[in-house]
């Protein structure tokens, strides 16, 4: 049983190398696709195995009947699984800030691009660009030209 899962276990290792150490694309995706249609053959067989030989493995521990296991091995499963999905959660909500966070920087560089080219945005410090290099012409206020802008 460990036998026939290591197998499947490594044919599913060696797919990704043997997906990227063809050059040409037309035959790098054939093998490829051939190679995981034979390899996926092998998990049925792998399941048939695994309930063919059960009276020769560990007996089953949650069943329909109920558990198998000790009070306080049961303990120990249940807050290991409780720990696991509070892990999983963690981590999720790590990675959904981070790219929420990644968006957002995004977003500000290029509103900070588009202002950059447009010379009629206010500039911090006062006025905008156009019309306040001439000694004594009049300066454009930043609020006069500050349209509102949608979609940020």
């Amino acid at each position: 049983m460990l036998v026939a899962f290591l197998i499947v276990f490594l044919l599913y290792a060696v797919y990704p190398m043997l997906r990227f150490s063809i050059e040409d694309p037309g035959r790098q995706g054939r093998y490829a696709s051939v190679f995981a249609v034979a390899a996926g053959a092998f998990v049925p067989l792998n399941f048939a195995i695994v309930r063919s030989a059960e009276s020769l493995t560990h007996p089953q521990v949650f069943s329909t009947t109920g558990s198998g296991m000790p009070g306080e091995m049961l303990a120990t499963f249940l807050v290991s699984m409780v720990a696991m999905a509070l892990l999983y959660a963690t981590l999720w909500k790590l990675e959904l800030t981070a790219k929420h966070a990644s968006d957002q920087l995004r977003r500000l560089r290029r509103r900070a691009e588009r202002r950059a080219a447009d010379p009629l945005v206010p500039r911090p410090g006062g006025g905008a660009s156009a019309g306040s290099s001439r000694a004594g012409a009049p300066t454009l206020s930043g609020a006069a030209y500050a349209a509102p802008r949608g979609g940020d």
